[in-house]
């Protein structure tokens, strides 16, 4: 498996596959709404697609932040910093993720998801502790600048915890 990956779970009863997908602390070129943005800072994110092994299609993807570089089952999850993402679920719009045909595709969807224009969705002034209400300021403050993990807020919930959640469906 790709080294992105962290998890794999098949799931042979509900025919479901999870994949979790590490992407460390970096810069990201992302949109919001048509504007191009250069190199805004972002945590250690995981990146968890559930996926349909019949249709090879992502049911769900979800994104979250997390504070420790080695991810084991008692990692702590926490908010995606920006918009598009509620507990955890990320909000595609109208973009739609390929077909999984391999396994290992999984460690590059998260470009996907930068790729796309981010919007107003889902943010607001409770997705980090900043301090800063509006989303475009936001991203104007992290240009070039490494996102700070002390502004990380909890989803009061585990890595295992939400596989645990996930397995049950």
């Amino acid at each position: 498996m790709n080294k992105g990956i962290v998890k794999y779970i098949r799931m042979e009863k509900s025919k479901k596959e999870i994949v979790v997908c590490s992407v460390p602390k970096q810069k990201w070129d992302m949109y919001y709404y048509n504007d191009p943005l250069e190199k805004i800072g972002h945590p250690h994110l995981l990146f968890v697609y559930l996926i349909d092994m019949k249709s090879r299609r992502v049911d769900q993807m979800f994104c979250f932040a997390v504070k420790q570089s080695r991810i084991s089952s008692d990692t702590e999850l926490f908010k995606y910093p920006y918009a598009n993402v509620t507990n955890g679920s990320v909000c595609m719009g109208g973009n739609s993720l390929p077909t999984i045909t391999d396994i290992n595709q999984c460690a590059t969807l998260h470009n996907l998801f930068f790729g796309s224009p981010s919007t107003n969705c889902y943010f607001d002034g409770h997705r980090n502790t900043s301090g800063i209400t509006e989303l475009r300021e936001l991203y104007s403050k992290m240009q070039d600048t490494d996102f700070p993990d002390a502004w990380l807020l909890t989803e009061k919930i585990t890595i295992q915890q939400l596989l645990e959640k996930q397995t049950k469906i």
